[in-house]
């Protein structure tokens, strides 16, 4: 009990520190608004909160403006397609994305961040060709770069159904981002139409634990519990995903849906 209730005084110090850090990082992004690393940590933050509203205000703030960097352009553009469609539909994500990736100065649309994002975007109207197209261009840059190119080229690999091409790539990087949720997520996707259910059902639970907010993990953990008939353990999913945002919309439907099938046994 005592070591509970020291973990919990550690959480809340941990809590307060990442909104004084959000108050800091809000005061420089009033002086610079491009500042890509300020913006990073302050996307970084905002999404281990679920501040998706924030998140949404900032891009758009960033979409008025004349021109911005193809290094901002993808970081936004990421965080905004991020969004789950509880909060903004498919077709608003994409037009705010397409709006930001087209605030990039032509100049610098042979950047890697640029061609990046834009990889992102076409992927997210299911067009694998055209993605990969733009994953191609990608020049060799830091492991961030790499890692990301790879994992793009996968997912167009596992859009056009050539799932054992796209785990030859994810296994590889699944091991340099042992902590992405996305890389953990469509790996473990790739799994599970290969029929490797139980590595499957595992990296799903490794991805939901990397990021709770991250809704395709959080699905497609949901949708391997059901299919194993685990109703318990999705129970317990969606509780741990009310616990840390209790405002959370689809999180607050299971627990009462819950609650009603509870009440309906008795």
């Amino acid at each position: 009990a005592e070591a509970n209730k020291l973990i919990q005084r550690f959480e809340r110090a941990i809590e307060s520190t990442k909104l004084d850090a959000e108050k800091h990082l809000d005061n420089v992004l009033k002086l610079d608004p491009t500042n890509i690393k300020a913006v990073a940590m302050y996307l970084s933050l905002l999404n281990s909160r679920g501040a998706h509203e924030e998140t949404w205000a900032l891009a758009v703030g960033a979409s008025d403006r004349t021109s911005i960097p193809a290094t901002l352009a993808q970081e936004l553009v990421m965080a905004v397609l991020r969004i789950p469609d509880r909060k903004k539909g498919s077709k608003a994500r994409l037009i705010l994305a397409e709006d930001l990736r087209d605030r990039v100065k032509k100049e610098e649309r042979s950047q890697s961040a640029w061609l990046l994002a834009a990889a992102h975007i076409q992927l997210n109207h299911n067009e694998p060709e055209k993605a990969r197209l733009l994953v191609e261009q990608v020049k060799k840059g830091d492991m961030i770069t790499r890692l990301e190119a790879r994992y793009l080229e996968s997912w167009c690999l596992f859009q056009q159904e050539r799932y054992q091409d796209a785990k030859s790539i994810l296994e590889k990087i699944s091991v340099k981002a042992s902590g992405s949720a996305p890389i953990l997520t469509l790996y473990g996707q790739t799994l599970w139409k290969l029929n490797e259910r139980t590595l499957a059902g595992e990296l799903a639970r490794r991805a939901v634990q990397a990021d709770v907010h991250y809704g395709p993990a959080l699905k497609f953990q949901n949708d391997v519990l059901a299919s194993s008939g685990n109703t318990k353990q999705v129970a317990q999913l969606w509780e741990s995903r009310y616990l840390k945002n209790p405002e959370d919309i689809s999180a607050n439907r299971m627990k009462l849906s819950q609650h009603i099938s509870k009440e309906e046994i008795k």
